[in-house]
């Protein structure tokens, strides 16, 4: 169960889906999806949305040049200004400090 859970947020991770929508999706229920993934990975189902929209943003800023506005919305941010303290609290350093470390201009 967890593993379909962990492979459906790999599939759809930009489009944030709604728990009821990924259980149903799923063929389980909430709780029963939650349970499961935070007993497999020992992170709830938002950590792990999180994380892994903030790392494929990390990417898009380091390795692809990206714009941090481009990074935020290409990762499911509406707000740039939530994507950056985000970013800064799960990295320790801002979008904009990771792109200067890398050798991105940060006026993008």
């Amino acid at each position: 169960k967890a593993q379909a859970v962990r492979a459906y947020i790999r599939a759809r991770y930009t489009e944030n889906p709604p728990l009821k929508r990924m259980a149903r999706d799923l063929g389980m229920s909430v709780g029963t999806m939650q349970t499961a993934f935070k007993s497999a990975y020992g992170r709830t189902i938002a950590d792990f949305c999180r994380e892994l929209r903030l790392e494929q943003a990390r990417i898009a800023i380091e390795r692809e040049g990206k714009s941090v506005a481009e990074a935020a919305y290409g990762a499911g941010y509406s707000n740039p200004a939530n994507f950056s303290t985000a970013f800064k609290r799960q990295f320790g350093l801002s979008p904009s400090e990771a792109r200067a470390d890398h050798g991105a201009p940060t006026s993008r």
